[in-house]
């Protein structure tokens, strides 16, 4: 609540699909638009961009550059600033099932309606920091060790955010303390 009011989008089911890794940042985005524009948008960005068209989307720039959001251990954040996301009407989600990679069926012209982010930042565990991170990368994408407190500041400063919990192995937003 902010101001008194609920910014949060609708709470959405990812089914037996298991893609928290999208969900958790990409709802955290959505109440962020709204926050943003200080009105009640309710965007709902389509999840299934990352889930089904990492490949056809996300992989390279239109001049064949990599955007380099692979490697990064929240790279939904990474897409959104590099690419953006198309709204859900471009390309519903599909929770029936996590046993095959769904095929990318996006709408023609999804780059036209893309939301992105301007940048992210990353709170992340020291073991994180050593199996993913090289400290030139840290660096390069606005990444520090997690702390309560701070975690606490960037909620009350920004709103939601996408977190990945490493002993649930679970992706969710984080809308409150």
């Amino acid at each position: 609540t902010r101001h008194g009011e609920n910014w949060n989008t609708p709470v959405r089911n990812q089914g037996v699909r298991g893609s928290c890794y999208a969900f958790g940042p990409v709802g955290a985005f959505e109440a962020n638009i709204n926050l943003y524009f200080n009105q009640h948008l309710n965007i709902d960005l389509a999840e299934m961009t990352e889930v089904s068209c990492s490949q056809e989307v996300y992989q390279r720039t239109e001049d064949g550059n990599s955007f380099g959001c692979s490697s990064l251990y929240n790279s939904s954040l990474c897409k959104a600033k590099a690419v953006g996301f198309p709204e859900e009407s471009c390309l519903p989600y599909d929770g029936s099932s996590n046993s095959h990679v769904p095929i990318c069926n996006i709408c023609t012209n999804y780059k036209e309606g893309l939301w992105k982010i301007y940048d992210f930042g990353q709170l992340v565990s020291k073991f994180s920091l050593q199996t993913f991170y090289t400290p030139e990368l840290a660096a390069d994408t606005n990444t520090e060790l997690f702390r309560e407190d701070k975690l606490k500041e960037i909620i009350i400063t920004n709103g939601p955010v996408g977190v990945f919990y490493d002993s649930w192995n679970h992706a969710m937003s984080i809308v409150g303390w």
